[in-house]
């Protein structure tokens, strides 16, 4: 035994403590130390950092990944993931049902005695399953077995949500309670003003519930912190919560999302057609995650969706950028002011060019074909070869030339000072073809629609 022991280098042990907890410390004495690795709460922490700074959970878009048919055709699901799995429930054929992590496959399934209604994570390979009247199952979600029946007479049930191991929330109609998973006993409860139908619970004394048909409560440390209430909020269900601490409300009566902080404020309204479905009912992020799962009520369907930034990245150039034009397909260049031109690989992100032109003034750019482009600045207009920074013409203007438009080498637009007045010229073969002003017609390039040149056409041909 002594030689066994000393072979063995490293364990790695999961422990689960159980009762009594000297006992099992005088044990493991004599194997040697237990080391707690918390390597995993740095890398949980880190990630969170990195994902804090590529998506923005407010402002991202949202993309759906695939919307799966749960219930084939109608009915009522509830929907979670674990263990880089999704689990969902069937009410109507009182089954729960595994799919991989993209939801394109269904795993296997296990079928119930009661019907579920809600569903919540209670460990890393077990869930508790709610049932209207009826009361929990706990199912190893690894195996898909049924492990616990835990009947729960005279207790409202229907949605479901775990403090911790041993402890959970549940609710229904216009009750909440707090609830052993062991012994069934109930350890608190609490009466709403009804259509409480789903709970959030951060703690046991965190939670937020529905506590009417138009609004929700939010409760720190047992004492409410804001009722959340919109014009466009008719029947909140689910509740759920990102990893940047965002909630989200589904409502199947206003067919919409509401996302909101933590204070109550609201962030955005989401359509439910944004996330592919008709009448949202659970909302349920993936731990760590910007992904989400939404189910319907009247489809039966669920949608597996994600939040995306909207800036997709950055490039750091060496010049202070003024204007951008398209050169090719995945080309662009970027002007400076008294510095010169970037060219830069739009796909890949990367400076491919850096053309210095001293003694050009550079501000607005507009590319003819590849290799020509027009740039302006004040009261000069200089046409430039790309490759060879070579100036093939330049147009002397009455200044105010801060950005121009090129048709073709010979047509082209630009706006210039005319006796004070604000103008643009629209040049055809290289000669004037009009002058347009406008009494509303101030600094072409700075306000509203008169941005770029571009639409400076638009508005003219417009008028």
């Amino acid at each position: 035994m002594k030689d066994l022991i000393k072979n063995i280098k490293s364990v790695s042990v999961v422990f689960s403590p159980s009762s009594p907890i000297t006992d099992f410390i005088k044990n493991a004495q004599t194997f040697g130390r237990i080391k707690v690795d918390t390597s995993s709460v740095s890398s949980l922490s880190g990630h969170l950092e990195i994902l804090a700074d590529k998506v923005d959970f407010r402002t991202g878009n949202i993309n759906i990944l695939q919307v799966i048919d749960v219930c084939n055709g109608a009915g009522t699901t509830s929907g979670i993931f674990i263990q880089n799995l999704l689990l969902f429930t069937i009410r109507e054929k009182n089954k729960v049902v595994k799919y991989n992590s993209d939801g394109q496959s269904l795993l296997s399934e296990l079928v119930l005695t009661i019907a579920p209604e809600d569903i919540s994570a209670v460990t890393q390979f077990k869930v508790a399953v709610s049932s209207n009247g009826q009361g929990v199952c706990v199912v190893d979600s690894d195996k898909m077995t049924l492990l616990q029946t835990l009947n729960l007479p005279g207790i409202p049930v229907y949605g479901i949500s775990f403090v911790n191991e041993e402890l959970f929330i549940t609710c229904h109609g216009s009750t909440l309670t707090w609830i052993n998973l062991s012994s069934g006993q109930t350890i608190n409860q609490k009466t709403t003003r009804g259509q409480s139908y789903f709970v959030l619970s951060l703690s046991q004394t965190d939670y937020m519930y529905a506590d009417s048909r138009t609004s929700v409560d939010y409760v720190v440390g047992n004492t409410k912190k804001f009722t959340y209430t919109n014009s466009e909020f008719d029947y909140p269900r689910g509740i759920g919560i990102d990893c940047m601490g965002n909630l989200y409300i589904a409502t199947y009566g206003s067919r919409n999302i509401h996302q909101i902080t933590n204070g109550g404020e609201l962030i955005r309204k989401i359509p439910a057609s944004t996330v592919g479905i008709e009448n949202p009912w659970t909302i349920r992020f993936a731990p760590g995650s910007n992904k989400f799962i939404v189910t319907c009520n009247s489809s039966g369907k669920a949608a597996l969706c994600e939040i995306v930034s909207n800036l997709l990245s950055e490039l750091a150039l060496p010049y202070a950028p003024e204007d951008i034009a398209v050169v090719t397909q995945f080309k662009v260049a970027v002007s400076s002011n008294r510095q010169g031109v970037c060219v830069v690989d739009s796909d890949m992100k990367i400076l491919l060019q850096t053309l210095n032109l001293p003694g050009i003034p550079v501000c607005g750019i507009s590319f003819v074909n590849e290799e020509l482009f027009i740039t302006c600045h004040g009261s000069t207009l200089t046409w430039i070869n790309l490759s060879s920074g070579q100036t093939i013409n330049q147009k002397t203007t009455r200044g105010d030339s801060f950005f121009v438009s090129s048709l073709s080498q010979t047509d082209y637009m630009y706006p210039e000072i005319a006796d004070i007045t604000p103008s643009v010229n629209y040049a055809v073969g290289n000669t004037k073809k009009f002058t347009y002003t406008n009494s509303e017609f101030y600094n072409p390039r700075l306000f509203g629609q008169f941005y770029t040149l571009q639409h400076i056409v638009l508005e003219t041909f417009t008028k």
